[in-house]
This record gives C-alpha cells, structure tokens and sequence, in this order.
C-alpha cells in the first residue's frame, strides 16, 4: 500500500533483506541517502532507481558496485571513468567493463 510504501521502518527493513526494493519505495525514499546506501549494499542494482544526486555520492557508488558489479550501467558518467570505482565493479563481475570508458577497458 502506499501508506507501507511511505514508512520509513517498512522501507529500511524492506531494502535491507531486498535492495531492489527500493523501486517500490515512495519517491521520498529513493532520494534518501540512508536508505539507497543500505539498498546499494544489499544489492547494487537498486541505483537505477536512486536519484541522479545519488548516482553521483562515492559511498552509494561504491557499495552498490562491491555487491553487484554491473550497477556501474547506473553511475554517474564520472564514475564509468573512475579507475577504482571500475576497478572495485570488475572485482564482483567483470562484464562491467562494458559500462567502463574505453581508456579504462583498455588498461
């Protein structure tokens, strides 16, 4: 429901056990650093639905590329050219480097 959908409780608890939860989240909460980090680091394929702003924060970057390499399709640009950011996203799956600028493919 959209009551559940909009309590914060429902939703960390929500996000924690399924990170991909968070589509289902109300807007407010797809926008909450606190909730998409915990979302990245159960499962790093709740960035597309996080705000740009968020794509955009190291921290959530970083945890949702460590637990699931080919949210790095989901970055900011800035980050698809972030040799770390690339390099910690091949560690957990290495077809990310399809979404990795052509200088970092080729190193």
């Amino acid at each position: 429901s959209a009551e559940l959908r909009a309590d914060m409780d429902v939703v960390m608890a929500a996000v924690k056990s399924y990170g991909l939860a968070l589509e289902f989240a109300s807007a407010e909460f797809q926008v909450d650093r606190d909730v998409v980090l915990a979302a990245a680091k159960e499962n790093g394929g709740c960035l597309q639905y996080a705000s740009a702003e968020l794509r955009a924060d190291m921290d959530v970057v970083m945890a949702a590329v460590k637990s699931y390499g080919l949210a790095l399709e989901f970055a900011s640009a800035e980050f698809q050219v972030d040799r770390d950011v690339v390099l910690a996203a091949a560690k957990e799956n290495g077809g990310c480097l399809q979404y990795a600028s052509a200088e970092l493919r080729a190193d």
